[in-house]
């Protein structure tokens, strides 16, 4: 057998035909393998557990390894991995500093990973938190006008995520339709004869707008619709599953006077205070004045009980006083005598806009000056609710 201390010596620039057979080490310029079957074999001496390096010498040390569990690694150093093939049919391809695969094949179950190493699904892509895992476009026709998206299919099934021509929209599609738009502004728009929106697992809310026009809201457990504005959020509006409707921050007060005005002037309109809220729903009622919190038409009542009413007089009026409009009932106690106890009442629905108030006041026009509020909270009050 020639050996390569003598190969060495002997050859400079040849060209070899058949089968070469060298013990020990060759260092050539330069080697090319040209043949039909052409094949380099390397057999280790000690059997069919050792493993072989095909380097390229210099400072990296790049090289291929076929390692004894007849693994295939390619190197750029000796310890800096790029890809691995396994005998099993897995590769993996490795991040930069060659340590942890992040593109990875998993030849048994045939499922791709990228940025995992144990994909669970077909194909599975983890990426870095708050990162694009993926885009995918195509050059269209350089106007923008094409459809570009992404298409997730099932057999005959599936769906698409797209842009839609050159509209900055973006479009969804199921089973070849279009289904539901979102345009440039945030728009949202939803395609198809029944326009439905479903809520929860089994499908027990939605919202829907139907071919007739209807537009509808369902919900079919025992909870109701309950509707919420805010950061809080706070609960606005309720609809429980009988029909009932509460709208908790709706405008709506009773305030009650609890103390006598006693022998109140006469000839002149007087203020009516009350002194006790008996609720105050919003909080629009203060210093026994209202103040409307939006447009819109408000149910007030007031009741007052006087005591020591004068037959003299020819008058008593109260009267509700909103920012544009004065409501007034009027009164000629004509008895035989003067009334101990007297009931007075006035309500009315006022057209308010917002800011607008309302207030009582009372007139005695002419007679002794005896009169008496009463400060009973079961007689004397002022109520109110935002009614439309």
């Amino acid at each position: 057998m020639t050996r390569a201390k003598d190969i060495s010596k002997i050859v400079t620039d040849a060209d070899l035909s058949g089968t070469l057979d060298v013990t020990g080490t060759v260092t050539a310029g330069g080697l090319t393998v040209d043949g039909t079957d052409a094949t380099i074999t390397i057999t280790g001496t000690r059997g069919t557990g050792d493993t072989h390096t095909i380097s390229a010498a210099g400072a990296n040390n790049q090289n291929l390894n076929i390692s004894a569990d007849d693994s295939i690694y390619l190197r750029t150093s000796d310890t800096v991995q790029r890809i691995g093939i396994f005998s099993g049919g897995d590769i993996s391809f490795y991040e930069d500093t060659g340590t942890t695969p992040k593109l990875f094949w998993d030849a048994s179950a045939e499922r791709l990973g990228i940025g995992t190493a144990s994909p669970s699904n077909p194909f599975e892509v983890i990426g870095s938190e708050d990162a694009n895992i993926a885009t995918f476009s195509t050059l269209g026709d350089g106007g923008g006008a094409s459809n570009r998206g992404l298409s997730i299919a099932a057999d005959s099934y599936g769906g698409s995520i797209r842009t839609v021509g050159s509209s900055v929209s973006m479009g969804f599609d199921v089973n070849g339709s279009e289904r539901m738009r979102i345009d440039s502004n945030g728009e949202v728009t939803i395609q198809g004869d029944a326009k439905r929106l479903i809520f929860g697992a089994s499908g027990d809310s939605e919202m829907a707008h139907y071919a007739d026009g209807q537009f509808a809201f369902k919900n079919t457990d025992a909870q109701g619709f309950t509707f919420y504005t805010g950061a809080g959020p706070t609960e606005r509006f309720r609809i429980d599953a009988n029909g009932h409707v509460t709208m908790p921050h709706q405008s709506a007060f009773l305030a009650t006077k609890t103390a006598n005005a006693n022998n109140f002037t006469i000839g002149s309109q007087q203020d009516v205070t009350f002194t006790t809220e008996v609720y105050d729903q919003n909080a629009d009622f203060a210093s026994s004045t209202f103040t409307a919190p939006v447009t819109g038409k408000y149910y007030l009542k007031c009741s007052i009980y006087l005591s020591g009413v004068d037959t003299a007089v020819d008058y008593y009026a109260i009267r509700i006083n909103t920012s544009n409009r004065v409501y007034i009932k009027i009164f000629t106690p004509k008895f035989t005598a003067d009334v101990d106890f007297m009931s007075m009442e006035v309500s009315t629905v006022a057209d308010m806009d917002a800011s607008d108030t309302a207030s009582i006041q009372i007139i005695q026009s002419s007679g002794t000056a005896q009169t008496d509020i009463q400060g009973n909270a079961a007689y004397t009050y002022f109520t109110g609710f935002l009614a439309c």
